[in-house]
């Protein structure tokens, strides 16, 4: 008998210390924490399905270095720059054509401020402030829409569906609901408090698990947006190295802010977000080199790797400045030719014959592990 109350015994503190551990090991809930203390990672670590595509370059196809938004729809790459529009390339990185209509004719603009695509390929283009041109897939013009609200940037929720992120910075930054087959406006909800000198910086919009994502300058959340309001996916926190609360929503002259923000070494941004089943990878960022790096965070246990540079092998370490989201864990890194020239080895090279300092950058599909 005393055996059987012995095992007893023993089944329950098996069971209690089982529960104890299930709850030490809770998960990546709605808060990351980063130490920033980065060490270099390999690239295989990070991501798998890893490919690369040298964007081809001829008199049409020449891209800037200035790329502000990366987008794929049916194997075909659009690569949007300041100074060419959008430029389009099929999975191989051979150019197919470019998507500009600048002029003061029916369907054509003045200045291209950013596009997105949805599911179709129809392509809708921002013309600051208000107005939103859009074309088919095969380039025939289809709408231009007068929103009457300042823009910085555009997803589709769905195809008929677009979120427009405000750019009005007084009151505070609104998300705006257009319905593209009425061509109106029909909700709107404030995420996030006024903000200033952040104008001309990117916005982040990703998908994970068929939910709207976005990170931003000067926030340290990530959101989840849908059509009637939006909640914070994540906040990040970086230990040591966190902004005193307020410190972009005091009323202070513009040069005394960006004063403030330059010679801070605070965490301020997280400019760009990806997510998969497994992970979370994001940048942060502040002012001083110290205050940069990357965390890849395991969201089954919530601990995070902090690096800079990436290794592609031996001789081949970078940090790139930032990662281009596509959807559900899918990414891209873009690799200007002059960084391959002047820091990658020849054995890394020699995937990219013809390489010249002019060429167009190499772009590194992936998705993340």
């Amino acid at each position: 008998m005393k055996s059987v109350y012995i095992v007893a015994y023993l089944c329950v503190i098996c069971l209690f210390f089982s529960c104890q551990n299930k709850q030490d090991v809770r998960g990546l809930e709605n808060k990351i924490t980063i130490v920033n203390s980065p060490t270099d990672i390999l690239v295989d670590s990070l991501f798998e399905n890893v490919r690369y595509v040298p964007l081809e370059l001829n008199d049409s196809s020449l891209l800037d270095g200035n790329i502000k938004r990366i987008c794929v729809h049916k194997g075909d790459i659009y690569v949007f720059d300041w100074s060419n529009g959008i430029t389009v390339f099929d999975q191989c990185g051979k150019y197919k054509r470019k998507i500009q209509h600048v002029g003061n004719g029916p369907g054509e603009y003045a200045f291209m401020f950013n596009f997105n695509l949805n599911s179709r390929g129809d392509i809708s283009i921002i013309e600051r402030p208000s107005f939103i041109y859009t074309y088919s897939n095969d380039d025939h013009f289809v709408s231009k829409i007068d929103t009457k609200v300042a823009i910085q940037d555009i997803a589709y929720l769905n195809d008929s569906v677009l979120l427009i992120r405000g750019a009005s910075h007084v009151k505070g930054y609104k998300v705006y609901v257009l319905d593209m087959n009425k061509e109106q406006i029909i909700h709107s909800y404030s995420p996030i408090g006024p903000r200033t000198l952040d104008w001309s910086m990117n916005d982040c919009f990703t998908t994970y698990k068929g939910k709207l994502l976005l990170n931003s300058y000067q926030d340290l959340n990530v959101y989840e947006l849908n059509q009637d309001s939006l909640s914070v996916r994540y906040a990040v926190e970086v230990k040591e190295k966190m902004p005193s609360a307020g410190f972009w929503d005091r009323k202070i002259p513009d040069w005394q802010m960006a004063a403030e923000y330059e010679s801070s070494s605070d965490v301020f941004h997280v400019p760009c977000f990806v997510e998969s089943d497994n992970h979370v990878l994001l940048r942060y960022e502040g002012s001083q080199e110290e205050s940069k790096g990357y965390a890849w965070v395991d969201k089954k246990t919530a601990a995070s790797r902090v690096f800079k540079k990436i290794i592609w092998n031996e001789q081949f370490r970078w940090e790139p400045d930032f990662v281009y989201p596509l959807h559900e864990g899918d990414l891209v890194i873009v690799i200007p030719a002059t960084t391959l020239l002047e820091q990658a080895d020849e054995t890394f090279r020699k995937q990219f014959p013809g390489l010249y300092e002019e060429s167009n950058p190499v772009l590194m599909f992936a998705t993340l592990k």
